[in-house]
């Protein structure tokens, strides 16, 4: 059934976070709301041209922990280095959040 399909596909993107991941704080709600401690997948660029500038990277985070990422919310990384989200795409209801990193200072 369906649901047996999402729970499989669910518990190999938890495989995929917990042996691929990072720790990062993901702060929703343009970096107002609540921390959430959780894990991302560092991707090769996919969904912004990582020429634009203060481009850090595509980044994999769980829709089960982050469950409505947007424009704007705040990523830190495991160093400490807080990122702003530009732009976020989920290919399917499936799959994971992937959410474009750009560097704070910048515009």
């Amino acid at each position: 059934s369906m649901s047996n399909w999402a729970n499989i596909v669910a518990s190999a993107n938890v495989a995929q976070l917990a042996a691929f991941g990072e720790p990062i704080t993901y702060i929703p709600d343009k970096g107002l709301g609540d921390p959430i401690q959780t894990t991302a997948i560092l991707q090769k660029p996919q969904i912004d041209q990582s020429a634009s500038p203060g481009y850090f990277a595509d980044i994999e985070i769980d829709p089960l922990q982050v469950t409505s990422p947007a424009r704007g919310d705040q990523v830190i990384w495991a160093d400490g280095v807080t990122y702003i989200v530009a732009k976020v795409v989920r290919p399917d209801a499936y799959s994971l959040f992937i959410a474009a990193l750009h560097r704070k200072s910048d515009p």
